[in-house]
């Protein structure tokens, strides 16, 4: 079980890596469209996708630009991806991870007119509110019962925006899901195999009293968190 996450971590981080360094893989990923097996896809998540298409060919066509513009343009996807996950995660069960995303939403960093050496797209999240999201989308991947898969994707931005800072999680973040929810709704490998693969099993048991826990633990370090930096 661990050496297969491992290696799926490592395949994500390859993947990711390579198309963040060519981004016309970006506008190449549409190809895959026709591909899509519609047994592997809800409605939620052919709404993901697409705004997540829409999303990463933005980047592209702002690629190294970081502007007032660009900077709402993030805010308002970022503001689509967490609010299609409270919707989801409502639709399961009611827990105070709902709120942690409406604050996620409310403290997303103002425009700064900051300048960036960088040819990624870039955006002024500080690791406290990366981190703070990071918590609320894992308790949400448990209480709707996502996959695994969804829940170690999280990994990868993180680990690629500590090698080339904060600012860019934005950008690493918006790619690994790309490539997930393609892969995903494609099968491309094993990994994404629903009969051989259980990083990509929906019907895990869950219990609500860990998404209860987990939620009120997250609403409690959000609150501490608004106090300390506040």
């Amino acid at each position: 079980m661990i050496h297969n996450i491992i290696q799926f971590i490592i395949f994500q981080l390859i993947i990711t890596f390579f198309i963040c360094n060519n981004p016309i893989c970006i506008i190449l990923s549409l190809i895959t469209i026709p591909l899509i097996k519609k047994n592997k896809i809800d409605l939620f998540e052919i709404f993901k996708l697409s705004t997540i298409i829409l999303s990463a060919i933005i980047i592209y066509y702002y690629m190294g630009i970081y502007n007032k513009l660009v900077h709402n343009l993030v805010i308002i996807f970022m503001t689509i991806n967490i609010i299609e996950a409270i919707c989801k995660e409502l639709q399961t069960i009611i827990t105070c991870n709902s709120i942690v995303g409406f604050l996620l939403i409310w403290n997303i960093p103002y425009y700064t007119n900051q300048q960036y050496e960088t040819s990624y797209i870039v955006f002024p999240f500080n690791w406290n509110w990366i981190l703070l999201y990071t918590m609320w989308n894992l308790c949400f991947v448990y209480s709707s019962k996502c996959t695994i898969s969804t829940a170690i994707i999280l990994i990868t931005p993180i680990i690629l925006s500590l090698i080339y800072g904060n600012e860019t999680w934005i950008y690493y973040r918006t790619i690994s899901l790309l490539i997930h929810l393609i892969m995903r709704s494609c099968e491309f490998t094993n990994f994404y195999d629903t009969k051989n693969s259980y990083l990509v099993k929906d019907d895990i048991k869950r219990y609500n009293i860990i998404s209860y826990i987990f939620g009120f633990i997250n609403l409690y370090i959000f609150i501490i968190y608004l106090f300390k930096f506040d």
